[in-house]
Formats: C-alpha cells, structure tokens, sequence
C-alpha cells in the first residue's frame, strides 16, 4: 500500500473560499479530490497529488451567462466583537465598485446550530452585485466557522446574543471601513437565520438598517419553545433553553425571542 508521512498545507489565492473534498473509492492512492469555490470564483474540481503536490483541473462550473471571477474583489475581514472575539466577516464585490459609503450593502448570516456558512460560489448573487451592491456574510458565533467552541458554548443556550451581537458588529464595521453607510444595509437570514436577522433588528441602533429579509423565520421563541404540543419543542431545548422548567431560561429566552422585544421605534 501507499506509505504517506509529514504534513503540508496547500495554498490558494483568494482570502475567502470554500473547500470540499470528494469521497474516493480507491484507498490506496496519493491522490485526493477536492472541490474549490469563493464568492467571485465558480466551482473547479481538481485531483491533488498528496505526494507531488500537483493540481490536476478535472471540472469547472459554467455560468451561462458568462463571468470572470477577476472582475470581483473577496475579502476575509476580522470584525471586533462587543467582548473583544474577533468575528470573521467574507466581503465580496465589483472592482468597480466605489468604498466610499454609497454602496448598498446586503449582510447574511444563519449562526445556530454548529452549521458553518461557507464562503463559496452563488450566481444568485451575480445580479445583484453587478450592479454595485456589496455582500457580505458574517461568520457569527453559533456556527462552528471557527471550531466547536464557537458554536458550543458560544453560540447557544445561555450565550445566545453572541450570535446577535456578532451580527451587529458585522454591520457597524462594514459602516465604519466605508463598504457601506448606515441606514443602506440589508439584512438577511432564513429559520434560524431569520431569528437573527429578526433579533438584530430590535437590537441595531435606529437608522442602521434600511430593510430585512426574513425567509421563513423562527422568530416567537419563547411561546414555541413553552409548548410541548408542537413536535420539535422538546428537540429544541438543548439548543435554546427550555423555559418550561428555569426562570433563568425563560428570562434569558424573552430577553432576545424578536417576537417578544418589539419595541415602539423606528423600524426598517
């Protein structure tokens, strides 16, 4: 059989990406196939010889409609945190594009879970930054983008605003470094996505946001979370709290459970 030793890491160009490697069934080989994409950069499937350390290109997605990844800049930026983590945040737009404030800017996000939002290629987006419209995902606690531990403990139950405060931080540093202006940001988040999204709109400052998308949205936590009729309440507790059984649970829940924190201000 193949007899390999040491280790190395394989180099890419791009600051944000996502890497995949395909399943293999030949074990007795050097070789290892690997899926590579970044938000400018369409899918290349490529064979990498552990041995040699040669790329062999295999497969690239084609756009239809045509696209040059070197027309677009992607950046990994490190965002401060209201307790001093740093968070990671994938930026992604046209050269062209001017970083003056005037951008419109569009900030996803999911953070619960343990699920990662990988920086990885989407022509959903295309259209949208094409015409000068910066995205961004912020890589916020409650996802594992920066192992377990950002996820559990960080991220969940008891530490459940990380994830809303990691958000917020996102967006006010995309303001500050000039990629867009307050009250010219787009939020949005699907499910769990959508109680972040829903949770950072009661707690951004008024003026910060100019809309949020909501797809499918968990967003009356605590009323779902205290009835036991519904099949994945109980499921769910080891992820939120159960409020059934602790006052501190249930505080802590209500503190943060968008439906319950909608104030009388100004919203997007």
């Amino acid at each position: 059989g193949v007899e390999l030793s040491g280790e190395h890491f394989i180099e890419f160009p791009e600051e944000a990406y996502g890497l995949r490697a395909h399943g293999s069934l030949e074990h007795n080989t050097t070789t290892l196939r690997i899926a590579y994409s970044s938000p400018a950069t369409p899918e290349s499937s490529f064979d990498y010889d552990v041995t040699t350390r040669e790329k062999v290109f295999r497969k690239v997605q084609k756009v239809p409609s045509g696209h040059n990844p070197a027309d677009y800049v992607v950046r990994r930026l490190q965002v401060p945190a209201h307790d001093g983590v740093m968070i990671p945040l994938t930026v992604m737009h046209l050269k062209e594009t001017k970083l003056d404030g005037s951008a419109p800017l569009l900030l996803y996000g999911y953070g619960s879970y343990g699920m990662s939002m990988p920086a990885e290629f989407s022509t959903n987006r295309l259209s949208m930054v094409n015409r000068g419209v910066v995205y961004a995902i912020g890589h916020v606690r409650g996802g594992t983008d920066c192992g377990y531990g950002w996820y559990d403990p960080d991220g969940k139950m008891m530490k459940k605003k990380n994830t809303f405060e990691d958000f917020v931080s996102c967006a006010e540093y995309l303001v500050e470094k000039k990629y867009t202006s307050a009250g010219n940001i787009a939020i949005q988040g699907g499910s769990a996505g959508g109680m972040l999204v829903g949770a950072s709109m009661n707690l951004a400052r008024v003026g910060l946001l100019k809309a949020v998308v909501g797809e499918v949205p968990f967003v009356d936590v605590l009323n779902t979370m205290c009835d036991t009729t519904l099949p994945l309440t109980p499921p769910e507790w080891p992820e939120w709290g159960n409020p059934i059984e602790s006052k501190a649970e249930y505080d802590y829940i209500e503190s943060y459970s968008p439906y319950d924190q909608i104030t009388p201000r100004e919203y997007p």
